[in-house]
C-alpha cells in the first residue's frame, strides 16, 4: 500500500490507469497528478503547469495521456504538459476515434479533437454524464437521466422495467465482449439478447456502494466498493471479499493492470494498493477440453492424460488435444519404452481389455487374460516389464516383440499381489509403489520373488505419490501433511517438518520439477524448494487473495511438462501455471527511447522506428535518453546498446544516456535493451538514424557539379572548336589560295616553254625549208605543233594517263634530238606486263628531269649521249629513273645551278604527296664503272602511282 508516506502527493486518488511504457498514472482530488514507476512517485502539483489540482479521470493509450478534472482537460506528451480550461467538469474519458475522444462531463457528452484542440457538443439532453463504454459499436452512457445509447449519430434512452440506473452505476465490457452493469439496487447484471439479466443480487453484495467494476480472468469481476475490493466468481456464482490480511483498502475508486499482470487499486482513503497475481491459464470444458468434469488426471513420462466423467479423453503434451479413442470410457497411462521400437507407446485400458496406441491408431491386445477385470493403473519399470493394477491384484506382464509386427505382443501374466481394491502405482527406480485408501506397499523387483513390503499408514489416506531426486518418494496424505520415503533408510517413513505455512489438511496432489515440490490442496497451490538434505523453503502460496480463481482441486496426479509448466486438475477444468516463475517475473522491463537531442535542440521522434530519424550533418552529436520501467524490479536497471555498423557488440552501462559524437554521414541502426536486476531483458528496441550528407556530398550536388563541369567543358569545347574551325577555315582559304596560285604556276609552267628551245626548233625548221628539204620541214613542224598542242591540252587537266605522259616525252625528245643534231639517243623502258594507260598522274612530272638531263648530262666532245628513261616498281609505288652518260654530278658546280624552276616545283609537288608516308620522292647519284670511274648521272622519281 502506498500513501503520502511513500511519496504519493495525496491519499485521495480519484482515478487510475497504466500506460504502454509501464507507468501507473494517478489523478488525485486536490493534489494534481502522479506517476509511479514501481519504486517512486513523480508528482505534478503546479497548477500553472498542469492546469489544476482537482482531477477526476485518467486515460492512457500509446503516447496519449489525458486527465480530466474540474474545469480543465490536461494532456501529457513527450515530457511536456498542455491544458485547456473549460466551463465543465470531466468525469470520464473514452476513445472515439484515432484523434477524437468521448468526454463525459457535467454538461453532457462532448467530443474532443486533439489536433484541433476543440470541444464539439454531442448532446446535453442526457444531463451530466459520468461513464461510457463501447459495446458492439454502440456507446453506452450513464448519466443523471439514466442509461443512454449512442449509435450512428442517434441517442436513445434505455428503459428496462426494474432496472434503476443512477450516477453510482458502473458499466464494463470483459474480454469476451460481454457487457456488465452494476447498480447499487439491482446488483450485478449482464447484457443478453436485448436486455440486462441479473446474475447476482445486490442484497448479497458485501459492500453498499459500488465505485468501480473491472473484468478479470476466468470470468471474475472485481468490484470496488466502500467496503473494499469484492470479487464475483462467475464459475461458482459466488461473491468473495478479499481478506483484510491481504487487502485492507476501502472506498475503491479504480483498478488497472500493468504489463506484468500486477493489479493496482486506487482508493479515495488509502491511496494506491498493489498486489501481484500468479500467471495462469485455466482450461475449461468444451473450450480447450473435451469434457466439463475431470474424472482422472494421469501423468506419464513427458505427457499426461485427462479423463472426463463423460468418457472422453484428452492428451496433454505441450498442448491439449483430443485422444483418438474418443467415445470409449478409457483409462490411459503413457509408457516410454527404452528400446527404439517400443518408444513412445501409449497403453490404454478399460473394462474391455488392454490396448496399444502407436503410429496414430489404436490396436487391441489379442490376449483376453484381462477381460472381466477392472484395470485401475499401469506402471512400467524397464523395456520389457509392464505392471497392471486391477481389482484382482497387481500383475506383471513380460513384453516381447512379435515376429510379424512391432505391434504384436507376447504377454505372460504373473500374479504378484492380490487385494480387493484397485491400487494406484508409481514406478520409482527398481521399485513399484502402490497405494489404496488403506494401505501403502512397495514391490522390489530386484529381490527374489519380487519382495513386497507394506507400511503402516496409521489410518492416513494417501492422495498422491511423487519421486524426487531419485532418492525420495514424496507421499501426500489427505489429513496429515506430506511424508517421504528415503531409499537410503528403508523401512521408514518420515514427515516433512511442519510450519505455519505447510498445509496438513486437504492435500490433493503433488508434482516435482527439479528441486521444486508443487502441492495442491482443496483450493490453494504451494511451491516448496528442497535441497537433497531435505532443507525445505516455502517459495510461494497461491490463493484467492493472490488472484487464484476459486477452484476445487481433485486428488491424484499433477503434471510438469518439458517446458516447466505445471498442471493441476480441478473439478471444472485444468489449471496451468505457465512457467517456473509467474510471467510478471519472467517479463523484462518496458524500454523506450524517451528523447534524442543535439546541441541545436530535441528531435521529434518518428512514429515508427523503421521510418528513421533524419539528422543534418551539422547536428551529428546526438544524446539519446532511454527510459526503462519494471514495476517488479524498479531498481538496479542496466542498459545495453549497439550502433550498427560502427559497433556490433553490446555496450553495457547503468547510465540511461547514450552520447553519440561526430557521426559521419551514413545510415545507422541503434539497438537498445534493458535488463532488470533479476537478469531478465526487455524487448530490443531499434531506431534507424540517417545522418545526412553535406549538400556538396549529396548525389544531386554531385550530379549538378558533373553537369556544370560537363557544360563548361562542352562550352570550352565549342569555343575551341569554333576557334579551330575559324583557323582551319582561314588556313583552308589560304591553302586554297596557295593551291590556286600553285595551279596557276603549274599551268604557267606547263605553258612555259624555253624560248631558246622554241627559237632553235623554229630555226632548224627554217634551215630545212631553205635547203629545200620541205618534206622533213613539214614533219618537224607537225611534230612541234603536236607537242605544243599536247602541252596546251594537258595544262587544262589535273591528271593524265601515264601513256599520254610517255607520248609527250617521246615528242619532246624527238624535237630535242632535232635541235641537237642527233647528239643523243634515248630509250623508254617499261616493266613487263605493264599497261601505262591504266594509271594516271599529274601532267609534266617527268619532263623537267628529262630536260635537265639533256641540258647538263650529255657528254663533252664527239661522244654521243644516251638518255634512258626506265619505269619500275619500288615497293608499292612506281618509280621513274632518268639516266645519262655525261660527266656526272661531281663535275657540276652545284645542284641548284642546274636545277630548273620546273624541277623545284615538281619536287615540291611530289614531297606534298609523299609527306604522309614520310618518303623522300627524289633520289640521285652517279653511275659508277668497275674502276670507280663516273659513267654518268641518274635521278629517280617516285611517281604518285600505286599498285
Amino acid at each position: 500500500m502506498f500513501g503520502v508516506g511513500a511519496g504519493l502527493s495525496s491519499s485521495h486518488v480519484s482515478a487510475i490507469d497504466a500506460d504502454d511504457h509501464g507507468y501507473i498514472w494517478l489523478s488525485t482530488y486536490g493534489a494534481g497528478i502522479s506517476k509511479f514507476d514501481g519504486n517512486q512517485f513523480q508528482n505534478f502539483t503546479d497548477p500553472q503547469k498542469i492546469g489544476g489540482l482537482y482531477y477526476l479521470a485518467v486515460f492512457c493509450e500509446g503516447d496519449t495521456h489525458l486527465f480530466g478534472g474540474e474545469k480543465v482537460l490536461t494532456q501529457y506528451a513527450n515530457g511536456s504538459w498542455d491544458y485547456q480550461k473549460a466551463d465543465f467538469d470531466v468525469h470520464h474519458i473514452a476513445k472515439f476515434s484515432s484523434d477524437h475522444f468521448l468526454l463525459c462531463t457535467s454538461h453532457g457528452v462532448l467530443i474532443y479533437g486533439m489536433k484541433a484542440r476543440d470541444f464539439l457538443p454531442v448532446t446535453e439532453a442526457i444531463g451530466a454524464a459520468y461513464q461510457s463504454v463501447v459495446h458492439d459499436e454502440t456507446y453506452w452512457v450513464i448519466s443523471d437521466a439514466g442509461l443512454w445509447t449512442y449509435h450512428q449519430g442517434i441517442w436513445k434512452f434505455y428503459d428496462q422495467v426494474g432496472l434503476d440506473v443512477d450516477e453510482g452505476s458502473i458499466l464494463a465490457v470483459d474480454a469476451d465482449q460481454t457487457l456488465w452493469l452494476a447498480t447499487n439496487r439491482q446488483g450485478l447484471t449482464r447484457w443478453r439478447g436485448d436486455h440486462f439479466h441479473t446474475v447476482a443480487s445486490a442484497k448479497d453484495l458485501p459492500g453498499k456502494v459500488i465505485h468501480t467494476l473491472t473484468p478479470a480472468a476466468l470470468g471474475a469481476l472485481y468490484l470496488g466498493t466502500d467496503a473494499g475490493l469484492i470479487v464475483w466468481h462467475s464459475i461458482d456464482s459466488l461473491w468473495q471479499s478479499l481478506s483484510t490480511d491481504a487487502f485492507t483498502a476501502t472506498e475503491i475508486t479504480g483498478m488497472t493492470y500493468d504489463a506484468w499482470n500486477n493489479a493496482y487499486i486506487s482508493s479515495s482513503k488509502n491511496g494506491l494498493i498493489k498486489y501481484a497475481a500468479q500467471d495462469f491459464i485455466f482450461h475449461q470444458g468444451f473450450g480447450t477440453l473435451s469434457g466439463q468434469l475431470v474424472d482422472r488426471f494421469d501423468r506419464g513420462q513427458g505427457q499426461a492424460i485427462i479423463s472426463y466423467t463423460n468418457g472422453l479423453v484428452d492428451k496433454l503434451s505441450g498442448e491439449i488435444k483430443p485422444f483418438p479413442n474418443r467415445g470409449k470410457k478409457t483409462l490411459v497411462n503413457d509408457v516410454h519404452l527404452s528400446e527404439a521400437k517400443f518408444a513412445h507407446t501409449t497403453w490404454l485400458t478399460s473394462s474391455e481389455g488392454l490396448y496399444i496406441y502407436a503410429d496414430g491408431s489404436v490396436q487391441e491386445i489379442r490376449d483376453t487374460i484381462f477381460h472381466g477385470r477392472d484395470i485401475h493403473s499401469i506402471a512400467q519399470i524397464d523395456s520389457t516389464r509392464l505392471f497392471i493394477s486391477t481389482t484382482e491384484g497387481i500383475s506383471q506382464l513380460s513384453l516381447e516383440e512379435g515376429q510379424d509386427s512391432a505391434r504384436h505382443w507376447n504377454i505372460s501374466d504373473r500374479r504378484l499381489l492380490a487385494h480387493s481394491e484397485g491400487a494406484d502405482m508409481v514406478a520409482f527406480e527398481d521399485q513399484i509403489w502402490f497405494y489404496t485408501s488403506d494401505q501403502l506397499g512397495c514391490i522390489d523387483i530386484t529381490k527374489p520373488e519380487e519382495k513386497v513390503t507394506y507400511f503402516d499408514l496409521e489410518n492416513r489416506q494417501i492422495t498422491s505419490l511423487a519421486p524426487m531426486f531419485d532418492r525420495y518418494l514424496m507421499i501426500a496424505t489427505r489429513d496429515d501433511g506430506i511424508w517421504y520415503f528415503d531409499r537410503m533408510s528403508p523401512q521408514k517413513l518420515a514427515p516433512i517438518p511442519r510450519n505455519e505455512v505447510l498445509p496438513t489438511q486437504q492435500i490433493r496432489s503433488l508434482a516435482v520439477n527439479g528441486e521444486d515440490l508443487w502441492i495442491s490442496t482443496r483450493n490453494k497451490i504451494m511451491r516448496m524448494r528442497c535441497e537433497e538434505d531435505l532443507n525445505w523453503e516455502m517459495v510461494v502460496v497461491l490463493n484467492q487473495a493472490r488472484g487464484l480463481p476459486r477452484l476445487e482441486f481433485v486428488s491424484g496426479d499433477a503434471h510438469v511438462d518439458r517446458r516447466g509448466h505445471v498442471f493441476f486438475a480441478a473439478r471444472r477444468g485444468i489449471l496451468e501455471l505457465t512457467a517456473d516463475l509467474p510471467s510478471h517475473f519472467r517479463m523484462g522491463p518496458l524500454l523506450h527511447i524517451q528523447s534524442i537531442k543535439s546541441p541545436a535542440g530535441t528531435f521529434k521522434l518518428p512514429k515508427s522506428s523503421q521510418d528513421g530519424l533524419v539528422v543534418s550533418y551539422d547536428q551529428s552529436d546526438l544524446t539519446i535518453i532511454l527510459q526503462a520501467v519494471d514495476q517488479n524490479f524498479p531498481l538496479g536497471m542496466q542498459y545495453e546498446w549497439r550502433l550498427a555498423p560502427l559497433r556490433e557488440e553490446w555496450l553495457v552501462t547503468a547510465n540511461p544516456q547514450i552520447d553519440l559524437l561526430s557521426l559521419k554521414p551514413d545510415e545507422y541502426l541503434l539497438s537498445v535493451r534493458a535488463k532488470n536486476r533479476s537478469g531478465v531483458y526487455s524487448a530490443t528496441s531499434h531506431q534507424a538514424i540517417f545522418i545526412q550528407k553535406p549538400f556538396w556530398m549529396r548525389n544531386w550536388f554531385v550530379v549538378l557539379g558533373i553537369g556544370v563541369l560537363a557544360l563548361g567543358l562542352y562550352l570550352i569545347y565549342r569555343w575551341r572548336m569554333r576557334v579551330i574551325f575559324a583557323e582551319n577555315l582561314q588556313r583552308t582559304q589560304q591553302l586554297e589560295d596557295q593551291n590556286r596560285l600553285l595551279k596557276l604556276e603549274q599551268s604557267a609552267l606547263r605553258l612555259q616553254m624555253n624560248p631558246h628551245f622554241i627559237f632553235n626548233a623554229l630555226h632548224s625548221i627554217q634551215e630545212k625549208v631553205m635547203q629545200g628539204d620541205r618534206d622533213q620541214a613539214r614533219l618537224d613542224i607537225q611534230s612541234f605543233a603536236t607537242l605544243m598542242r599536247n602541252y596546251l591540252d594537258q595544262a587544262r587537266h589535273e591528271l593524265i594517263s601515264l601513256d599520254e605522259e610517255i607520248a609527250a616525252l617521246h615528242q619532246y625528245l624527238r624535237i630535242e634530238q632535232l635541235l641537237n643534231d642527233g647528239a643523243f639517243d634515248y630509250e623508254v623502258v617499261l616493266p613487263d606486263d605493264f599497261d601505262p594507260s591504266f594509271y594516271e598522274l599529274p601532267p609534266m612530272l617527268i619532263q623537267p628531269f628529262v630536260e635537265n638531263a639533256i641540258k647538263h648530262g650529255l657528254p663533252v666532245g664527239s661522244k654521243k649521249g644516251i638518255i634512258k628513261i626506265s619505269f619500275s616498281w619500288k615497293g608499292r609505288f612506281l618509280s621513274c629513273a632518268v639516266s645519262d652518260n655525261g660527266r656526272g654530278f661531281s663535275e657540276r658546280v652545284t645542284n641548284d645551278h642546274h636545277r630548273s624552276a620546273g624541277m623545284k616545283i615538281t619536287q615540291e609537288r611530289l614531297e606534298a604527296f609523299f609527306n604522309d608516308n614520310k618518303i623522300d620522292p627524289i633520289s640521285m647519284g652517279n653511275r659508277m664503272g668497275e674502276n670507280q670511274e663516273i659513267l654518268g648521272a641518274w635521278i629517280s622519281i617516285l611517281l604518285p602511282i600505286q599498285k
